[in-house]
């Protein structure tokens, strides 16, 4: 980690609780005053991105300025309630071409203007409002807040089902609401994987509260079609301009894949990476 030399301004954030309060070590920085949101103002502070974080379970957001010899960044702290939410915000607002940063569960920097991490329900924002941000300078201030921040920086462990279908290199992301553009695909975890010629994406579902897995399949069962594969049923639908989608239960999971030709193709290839995963 490269660190500055210069004073340390401490960054307290006010929550709730005081389980919940937070603390944020920034260098070489000079803080501003603290601005607290909640779900009744946060259009107030980010307007219409607000939609976005409220979908995915937002709780809270403090914002403060930092100011610096030579730059002046807005931090933007979010407390999504729980990690899954905080992995879905962190990957539906992290930029493709990010260079991915060493801090937190996952960070990246989007140069030179902003850089985010993610670490269990935090979600966190640094932007350039005065100068430009470099990598260094960036990697400073995502290990420095991820530091300061409780909890693990393991990946939600609601994700470890898919996980272990997928290459380590996989970028796993989280949709709450709505995956492929379908209202009842919701709780997915999902990441691309590789199919011969192409690649497809690989998605589990997660059932909400006290809902079996059981109970979730028959829900879906009532609205998709029916197809039997060896003594094994499976779920399918066309996804507009997108193909076939085919879901099937395995150990416990609800899984499902969209990326392939046709159903059957579709319906092999999530057969093939299943049975990969067990040899």
């Amino acid at each position: 980690m490269r660190c500055f030399a210069a004073t340390t301004v401490l960054l307290l954030s006010t929550w709730a609780t005081a389980e919940s309060a937070v603390k944020l070590e920034l260098p070489d920085l000079t803080a501003g005053k603290v601005e607290h949101f909640d779900r009744t103002n946060l259009f107030d502070a980010i307007n219409g991105a607000a939609e976005l974080y409220l979908s995915y379970g937002f709780e809270q957001l403090q914002l403060q300025a930092f100011k610096g010899k030579d730059i002046e960044v807005t931090a933007s702290l979010y407390d999504m309630g729980k990690s899954l939410n905080s992995l879905g915000i962190f990957r539906r607002v992290r930029p493709p071409k990010a260079v991915a940063i060493e801090a937190g569960t996952e960070a990246a920097a989007a140069l030179p203007y902003q850089c985010l991490l993610f670490k269990d329900r935090f979600f966190v924002t640094f932007d350039a409002v005065k100068g430009k941000l470099d990598e260094a300078r960036c990697t400073s201030l995502l290990q420095a807040a991820a530091k300061g921040l409780p909890g693990s920086d393991a990946m939600p462990t609601e994700v470890a089902p898919l996980a272990r279908l997928v290459p380590p290199t996989a970028a796993i992301g989280y949709t709450r609401k709505g995956f492929l553009g379908l209202g009842d695909l919701n709780r997915c975890a999902h990441a691309e994987v590789p199919l011969p010629g192409g690649k497809a994406t690989l998605f589990s579902m997660l059932p909400a509260g006290d809902q079996t897995v059981e109970q979730l399949w028959q829900r879906l069962a009532g609205n998709w079609k029916h197809h039997e594969h060896e003594g094994m049923s499976a779920l399918f639908r066309e996804v507009p301009y997108q193909g076939p989608v085919v879901l099937m239960r395995r150990k416990g999971a609800i899984l499902g894949l969209i990326g392939a030709s046709d159903r059957d193709q579709t319906l092999a290839a999530l057969l093939e990476i299943v049975g990969s995963a067990k040899r």
